[in-house]
């Protein structure tokens, strides 16, 4: 994502300046620790980096799905808060909302997702989803060209959320369209 916020950053009307922030959580040990690799690759694009450190076993006891997005989350917006950004940008692509929905849709009954854009705090920050429209599959493929690490797959991933990613391959294959078309429904 920062990548791609730096290529725009150079041709867009609008001027906005780009702070790289690592959630570290005390869990996050061996392949998990990726502090030295978001260091280095910053320094090499030339961004700007903040690390948080977030204790979440001291205060949340196990870690799980849950916890530790509400935790990244909260470090996100209390850093920007803390540092005058108004804006966050989340890496969220098209196959997140497409999960996201389905899990809603059965687990709660509605057929939503989160919002590319959204207000919050009264409006002190509005969180972004500037890869929102790009899939899996092709934010994948300008990693590889762009020869970018590949990231490491999260241990506390959800069950449901691994059930659903397989159920959407199999809409995917059986009928392609269904992505344009969920796509679409969302974003009304």
């Amino acid at each position: 994502m920062v990548s791609l916020l730096r290529l725009r950053q150079r041709t867009a009307p609008e001027r906005y300046e780009l702070l790289a922030v690592h959630v570290h959580m005390d869990f996050q040990e061996g392949p998990l620790d990726r502090r030295d690799f978001v260091e280095a690759w910053c320094r090499r694009q030339g961004v700007d980096l903040r690390i948080e450190e977030v204790p979440l076993k001291e205060t949340e006891g196990k870690a799980d799905c849950f916890r530790c997005t509400w935790n990244r989350r909260k470090a996100l917006f209390t850093t920007a808060d803390r540092l005058g950004f108004r804006k966050v940008a989340l890496g969220h692509h098209s196959d997140d909302l497409l999960h996201t929905a389905l899990l809603n849709l059965f687990l709660h009954g509605r057929l939503c997702s989160f919002p590319p854009k959204r207000e919050m705090f009264g409006g002190r920050i509005t969180l972004i989803r500037p890869l929102a429209l790009l899939s899996e599959a092709e934010l994948a493929r300008f990693a590889h060209a762009s020869e970018a690490e590949g990231g490491v797959p999260c241990p506390y991933e959800s069950p449901y959320r691994a059930w659903v990613r397989k159920l959407w391959e199999e809409v995917e294959r059986v009928h392609p369209q269904a992505r344009d078309n969920l796509l679409r429904l969302l974003m009304q």
